[in-house]
């Protein structure tokens, strides 16, 4: 499981102080393997309830890389820097970067995924640039979600970006990855399945994490 935890859309840039240990605890409970936390969140964690949730990553201006063992092979995972202007596009050296950590783990990885804070804008330049290198784009940053999208010019890539403000969450199953060296072909049902999951009344509550963050209608 990845997740995104940066800035919010409030004019402070942060929620509340107080709501630091709630924010841990929910995380903590929802056991996240795979984390990318900005600079500012980290602080506001750190000041607010002592420490970040588990499997959360610090990133700044840098790229972070990960191997991730499975079953099927190793996945490698790049946290994508934060660009001057958190949320938006990023530097033409901090795209160079983050190619050249995605060649890095290319070399022993079936798959490289990309976890990206660079806005739509940002992400949909970048694709074409990322063809051999990456096979997965999670996005994040301004702009609309979506459950997954394989570009025209970018067909060796899926790219799945979430909805703002925690309302959906992106779901990705990989059915199989991809012999080392080769490209996958990105193919719904049949190499994998992706959504878009509105977290509308339709699905059903965790008395676990209502016991953290309390009943809607509370």
């Amino acid at each position: 499981m990845y997740g995104h935890f940066a800035e919010s859309e409030k004019k402070d840039g942060l929620p509340p102080a107080g709501e630091a240990k709630v924010a841990l605890a929910a995380y903590s409970l929802l056991g996240v393997d795979a984390g990318w936390l900005s600079p500012k969140a980290d602080r506001w964690f750190r000041t607010g309830a002592g420490g970040i949730p588990g499997g959360f990553t610090l990133v700044g201006a840098k790229t972070v890389s990960r191997v991730i063992p499975t079953p099927a092979g190793d996945i490698g995972l790049v946290f994508f820097p934060q660009a001057a202007t958190p949320g938006k596009a990023p530097s033409q050296e901090q795209e160079q970067a983050a190619l050249a950590a995605g060649k890095a783990l290319r070399k022993r990885c079936a798959l490289v995924l990309g976890v990206s804070p660079w806005g739509y804008m940002g992400e949909r330049n970048f694709l074409p640039k990322a063809i051999g290198v990456y096979g997965v784009i999670l996005g994040g940053g301004e702009g609309v979600g979506f459950g997954f999208a394989v570009p025209a010019d970018a067909k060796e890539i899926l790219w799945l970006r979430p909805d703002s403000q925690g309302r959906a969450i992106n779901r990705l199953d990989l059915l199989t990855l991809p012999k080392q060296g080769e490209a996958l072909r990105w193919t719904k049902g049949n190499t994998f399945e992706a959504d878009l999951e509105f977290l509308d009344d339709a699905v059903p509550s965790d008395p676990a994490m209502a016991t953290i963050v309390g009943k809607p209608s509370e």
